[in-house]
């Protein structure tokens, strides 16, 4: 019966999701955290506008949601009672007190900004942070990309499937359907999307399948992965926030944390934590596990 449900709902465009039980764990934040901390909703998920819910879909009741205020049509946005209104690109501080945060959740957002932007965002999440505080980032780790690119192995990208419904193509200003992609462009389209030639409103001279090859077999990983994110146009995507503008490794995030101010690393799983709030698997790390990393720092 299920299939035969999720048969139908397809060929309207919907899928048939299993809904996560959200269960009060207050007692928890009680237990960790002093009351003023829980009552300023001092734990804040900071998103970068590249999901179509305010937030980038994530949502606790004693968390703050800090994200571009986008108006896509899947709802909900933006509520100016219990949510920041940011933008990383602006550059500014976070409206937040100096040592005032408990926590900082992200997910699937850093590699929706530049590198410069990125560098901004962490040394005022550091700056916002209590001593001992702990911010956790789920990324896309591109290293696992670059392998199956380098291995053709084109199972992979799983999720390719979901991206080229026709209304997710629309959303995602997609040319063609992933599903019908070269390897080289799925590829590419996972860290510098405007750069490839699947967007349908990319720079001026997108990077061809050869052009990509050749690139990824003169250079190390990570300078071949700059090269291409250097020819995304930023103003594109400041119109498309829900493409992808960079790529992160264990590496790379690890030293951007590092000049940050963090002294303190650590790579986790799924469902680990050094905060005992964020390993409650009904609001985190619920998403795309198969293709992230998992990484943790402590001010």
């Amino acid at each position: 019966m299920k299939q035969i449900i999720q048969k139908i709902l397809g060929k309207s465009g919907y899928q048939l999701t299993k809904t996560r039980r959200l269960e009060d764990d207050s007692q928890l934040y009680r237990l960790n955290y002093p009351e003023d901390s829980i009552k300023r909703k001092a734990f804040y998920n900071i998103s970068a506008g590249g999901h179509f819910g305010f937030g980038g879909s994530f949502f606790h009741p004693l968390w703050t949601n800090i994200d571009v205020d986008r108006k896509y049509d899947l709802t909900p946005m933006y509520n100016p009672e219990c949510d920041i209104a940011y933008d990383p690109f602006d550059c500014k501080p976070l409206p937040i007190d100096d040592a005032s945060a408990e926590l900082f959740h992200s997910r699937f957002a850093m590699e929706h900004i530049t590198d410069t932007h990125a560098e901004y965002l962490l040394r005022d999440i550091y700056r916002c942070l209590k001593k001992n505080g702990v911010v956790r980032f789920i990324i896309p780790n591109l290293e696992l990309d670059y392998i199956a690119y380098k291995k053709q192995d084109y199972h992979y990208f799983s999720w390719i499937e979901n991206f080229s419904r026709p209304e997710m193509m629309q959303l995602m200003k997609y040319r063609i359907p992933l599903n019908k992609a070269s390897l080289q462009q799925v590829f590419l389209v996972h860290f510098a999307a405007n750069a490839s030639t699947i967007h349908a409103d990319g720079i001026e001279n997108p990077i061809e399948d050869t052009e990509l090859d050749n690139i990824m077999r003169a250079n190390p990983f990570e300078t071949a992965m700059d090269l291409c994110t250097s020819r995304c146009s930023l103003e594109k995507q400041k119109i498309y926030r829900q493409n992808h503008i960079n790529w992160w490794n264990y590496a790379k995030l690890g030293r951007f944390l590092r000049q940050a101010g963090f002294k303190t690393v650590h790579t986790l799983s799924p469902g680990q934590s050094l905060a005992p709030v964020m390993r409650n698997r009904n609001y985190f790390d619920w998403l795309w596990n198969d293709v992230a990393l998992f990484m943790e720092a402590v001010k």
